[in-house]
């Protein structure tokens, strides 16, 4: 008869967390209560909950000082994420109705140990442009996908992880007023039967987060827990990210597009993306972010800003789950665009005519 193992839910819990805090080697996440991918509320698709980040409406997230861990040796970095979904796009001017414009803003995080904070408490998070954009009922809209995780770094040693720490979403852009302009912050179910409230809204800011401690907290939350986390990074030597492009292909038929392959050398990457640049120098990001295989990036006359002509540059950039930040060889590339073709055949006139002019007087 075979030997039966048991255990308590509770004796696996435990050893589970103990085990997560002497992690060396992947991020610790502290999400207060529901697990990290359980977070697929409102941010996706369907019903939104009206749980908009905007100008007006700031959501509020305390963690418990007894859910966070106490030694700071332990780790090198730390960072705030949001889930965000659910973007909002409007009609390009004197455009085709299936060209849209991303309605575009910044979205901010702040942390304290209090329910205020100060200006030098705030963190910018992301910008709207990078988030997944709601579809559209009658027209094919190609920025769309599903809500996505962004993450800011908070400076470790400002931090009192013996308290309570109070994290706080919200927008500086005044037009970002109503979920039908603003993007959505992703939700997860709290377990049944909570009595206590770690979430709470407020909705009568303006641009900036409360900083009042005796007004802040408006309205509680129960049944749902909103996609704010902290991060943790072990303090160990990670391996470099290395990167670079495995093949390149044309793209649509009949168009100057090609198709640039990345692999992927090392473990953990978490999103890739492409920038540009005149000089090699200053580089400008160009590309949305790719989260999964295969890494393929289509570079096109439109993709490519109006004010880069000649000779430029690209490269690929990835992030992985330890938020470091790798870079694949740069690719010298040049464009030649038409207003260049008419300088050219206008100073080859004007030179042409110049040199008439020369033989005549002769």
């Amino acid at each position: 008869m075979k030997k039966i193992l048991k255990y308590s839910i509770l004796t696996i819990a435990v050893c589970t967390l103990n085990f997560i805090l002497n992690a060396e080697t992947y991020p610790i996440y502290i999400t207060g209560g529901v697990p990290i991918n359980d977070y697929t509320l409102f941010a996706n698709t369907g019903w939104d909950g009206n749980w908009y980040v905007g100008y007006n409406m700031c959501w509020i997230k305390r963690f418990p000082s007894e859910i966070l861990p106490k030694n700071k040796e332990l780790f090198s970095k730390v960072y705030v994420g949001v889930k965000l979904g659910r973007a909002k796009i409007q009609q390009k001017p004197n455009s085709a109705p299936w060209e849209k414009n991303i309605i575009d803003g910044k979205i901010y995080t702040a942390i304290s140990s209090t329910s205020a904070w100060k200006a030098n408490q705030r963190y910018f998070l992301c910008s709207i442009k990078d988030i997944p954009t709601e579809g559209d009922w009658e027209n094919a809209i190609t920025t769309t996908g599903e809500a996505r995780w962004f993450y800011t770094e908070i400076p470790l040693k400002e931090l009192d992880l013996n308290s309570d720490l109070w994290i706080c979403v919200y927008s500086d852009t005044n037009y970002l007023t109503t979920a039908s302009s603003s993007p959505i912050l992703a939700g997860g179910w709290r377990e049944r039967g909570q009595t206590n409230i770690n979430v709470w809204l407020n909705n009568q800011i303006k641009g900036t987060p409360p900083i009042n401690p005796n007004n802040s907290l408006t309205t509680g939350i129960r049944a749902f827990d909103p996609a704010i986390v902290l991060k943790f990074i072990p303090n160990t030597v990670f391996e470099e990210i290395k990167i670079s492009v495995a093949s390149v292909s044309d793209g649509r038929k009949d168009t100057d597009e090609k198709v640039f392959y990345i692999s992927a050398k090392t473990p953990n990457i978490e999103r890739m993306w492409m920038e540009i640049s005149k000089d090699g120098t200053n580089w400008t990001k160009i590309s949305r972010y790719i989260y999964q295989h295969p890494y393929a990036f289509n570079l096109n006359l439109q993709s490519i800003p109006s004010d880069i002509s000649g000779d430029f540059f690209i490269r690929f950039a990835a992030n992985d789950v330890f938020e470091n930040v790798g870079y694949s060889e740069p690719v010298q590339l040049n464009i030649t665009r038409a207003t260049d073709l008419e300088s050219s055949s206008k100073d080859s006139k004007e030179q042409e005519k110049k040199s008439k002019d020369k033989k005549k007087k002769k």
